[in-house]
């Protein structure tokens, strides 16, 4: 069977579904039409009717007709086809202005306009956290920075100390920022089984060296001293003041 032969079967059967009410067979049979035969004017009218009268498809419709018109520019139907075209395009424009119609322009402005405040006040809010928070990270620093420095000055001033640089000492080997309430310095009986220690508290002033010259008659003893109080000594075997330490009862010395 010749090519034309099945086309024209094809479009009977396309003719005969559009009859019948079955558009869409009927426009699925005429594409198959147009595909394998581009050039088939007939198939493209017939299509484009169906797409504008029966499918609702005021596009597809007009790509038809344009085909048509191309191929077949001095035919008969011309007037006609290029008036379903000016319909198409009516029709095109009509839903495009009921669709603008249908939208509530105000609304859509207003809630922008609200959504965009909203937007502005919650940056707002943010950037004053923001600069709270970079405040705090600023006085923070500042107090790192001087705590820094205050720990260096004195981790010099015990370095000078125990180097034995007793000039350079301000003040007597006793951190007081790591004591309790100052109290007067005391020496009492620990009452321990052993009885081979009494009781001192560190006041200002005191420390190990002094401590041992002055309770035991010998400042070489002051590593007997930091041996027997190691657990109660401060950086670099300082005397915290408030604190009490043992001494041994060997060679008592009245405090």
């Amino acid at each position: 069977m010749e090519k034309s032969e099945i086309a024209e079967l094809a479009m009977q059967e396309a003719l005969s579904a559009q009859a019948a009410g079955d558009f869409s067979k009927a426009a699925d049979l005429l594409a198959d039409i147009v595909v394998a035969q581009p050039f088939n004017g007939i198939a493209r009218l017939h299509l484009g009717i169906i797409y504008q009268d029966s499918l609702d498809d005021p596009f597809a419709a007009i790509g038809e007709f344009n085909a048509y018109l191309r191929l077949r520019p001095d035919a008969e139907k011309v007037n006609l086809v290029e008036e379903r075209i000016k319909l198409c395009k009516e029709t095109i424009g009509k839903t495009y202005a009921s669709l603008a119609s249908d939208v509530d322009y105000d609304s859509i402005v207003k809630d922008l306009k609200k959504k965009i405040a909203e937007l502005e006040k919650l940056v707002s809010e943010k950037t004053g956290q923001i600069q709270l928070i970079e405040a705090e990270c600023d006085s923070l620093k500042v107090e790192k920075e001087r705590l820094s420095a205050d720990l260096n000055r004195k981790i010099k001033l015990l370095d000078n100390v125990l180097a034995g640089d007793e000039a350079a000492k301000p003040d007597p080997l006793v951190l007081s920022d790591y004591s309790p309430p100052t109290n007067t310095g005391t020496s009492t009986n620990t009452g321990t089984s052993t009885d081979k220690y009494w009781e001192h508290q560190v006041v200002r002033g005191d420390t190990l060296t002094s401590l041992a010259q002055k309770l035991l008659g010998d400042a070489a003893r002051v590593r007997e001293l930091r041996d027997i109080n190691k657990d109660k000594l401060g950086p670099r075997d300082t005397l915290i003041e408030g604190t009490v330490i043992l001494i041994p009862r060997e060679l008592p010395a009245n405090p």
